[in-house]
């Protein structure tokens, strides 16, 4: 009796090791599977038009810790509050791979454009699945206009191959003229004129921060109130000229392309005011701000962002300021940032000589200056502006 008791124990213990230890596997290769979803990098590298047969759009995707086997691209004729599997218009396997910048990428063609469509945006993200977590690249907005006007020098560096231009001058007319046939968008011809808005800081009404539109269109832009732990001032144009303090704001599209930026200001970034990159990964200086001190510092980061530029004219005629503090992260000085600053005696960098050399710094950066100290916190020498030593 004594016996069969002990071999039922012995089958509940053994069972219930099983059961801990498919658990504790179960376990295992969940976090697994996460951890390795986390090390998976795509990106969409790059969009371009192609031309055989056809006319259609070729996505480069570059990718890490991932199998190309596992990737698509998925891609949406709208735009959407969320790029995500399950309601993309179509998704595209891969047709080979090319290198791109010395990087091996997938290719995917897009080719379900008419040649009425050619001002329709295009949205775009790669995806993979690993280890049952859904991983994508951020989201792509492409168009053939947007193609047309990089390479005939409206919004990128124009092409030296004067055919091309031609041939994308004679494809827009054709897409105009598909558009009358069809009677399909005719309140925006691919032959009308166009710009290209670009936020710092902010949202057009797809989400995205830039965008080609018809001029004479009326946009609206949006900015969060509060950035980093700052508070949101106002929109600048490209010419730094404070246009609405709303954070959503209507702007009309002009003849020419148009930067707007939005301001921030707070005890985080020392009372000074800022914009946001591009990019969104950093923060540039434009001015003083509400900040009284008479030594300026400016702050290495903001939140997680790095302070890496001063624009133009940021401190122009602040003449309270004796002393400004840069950091190692500043790579950019944009023109006459100190002009009228009759009070500046030093600039204090917290880098080496070669680090303050390295900084690229606009041809005018210090016009309207008068004899100022630079030092040096990693070097022995200090320096007269002007670059002559210190006696």
């Amino acid at each position: 009796m004594k016996k069969k008791t002990l071999i039922r124990v012995l089958i509940i213990s053994a069972v219930l090791l099983l059961l801990v230890g498919a658990v504790a596997i179960a376990i295992v290769a969940t976090n697994s599977a996460a951890k390795s979803a986390e090390l998976v990098e795509l990106e969409i590298a790059g969009a371009n038009l192609s031309f055989s047969d056809s006319v259609y759009i070729k996505y480069a995707v570059s990718y890490a810790n991932v199998p190309a086997e596992d990737i698509s691209l998925l891609v949406w004729t709208e735009p959407q509050s969320s790029y995500v599997k399950g309601n993309e218009t179509v998704a595209l396997s891969t047709v080979g791979t090319e290198t791109v910048d010395g990087v091996e990428c997938l290719i995917f063609n897009y080719t379900g454009l008419a040649a009425k469509q050619m001002t329709d945006n295009v949205y775009a993200v790669a995806y993979a699945k690993v280890g049952g977590v859904d991983c994508y690249s951020a989201p792509k907005k492409y168009s053939i206009l947007q193609y047309a006007y990089n390479k005939m020098g409206k919004t990128g560096t124009k092409t030296e191959d004067a055919k091309l231009i031609t041939l994308l001058e004679d494809m827009l007319n054709y897409g105009a003229l598909a558009q009358k046939y069809t009677n399909y968008k005719t309140d925006t011809l691919a032959t009308d004129s166009f710009s290209q808005i670009k936020l710092a800081g902010g949202t057009l009404s797809d989400g995205f921060n830039f965008g080609l539109y018809k001029v004479g269109t009326k946009v609206n832009v949006t900015a969060p109130s509060s950035s980093d732990g700052m508070t949101f001032v106002g929109w600048r144009n490209s010419t730094g000229s404070l246009v609405s303090t709303s954070t959503s704001y209507t702007v009309t599209v002009g003849a020419s392309n148009e930067v707007y930026s939005a301001v921030y200001t707070g005890a985080a970034g020392k009372n000074l005011e800022y914009v946001p990159g591009l990019d969104g990964s950093s923060y540039s200086v434009i001015g003083i701000g509400s900040c009284t001190d008479a030594n300026v510092k400016i702050p290495a980061t903001i939140g997680e962002k790095a302070v890496t530029q001063i624009s133009d004219g940021a401190f122009k005629s602040c003449t309270g300021i004796r002393s400004v503090s840069i950091t190692k992260e500043i790579t950019y000085i944009g023109a006459e940032v100190f002009s009228g600053c009759t009070g500046l005696t030093s600039i204090r960098y917290a880098g080496s000589e070669s680090g303050w050399n390295k900084i690229t710094k606009d041809a005018n950066w210090s016009n309207g200056m008068g004899k100022i100290t630079i030092s040096c916190e990693e070097s022995d020498a200090d320096w007269e502006l002007g670059g002559v030593p210190l006696g």
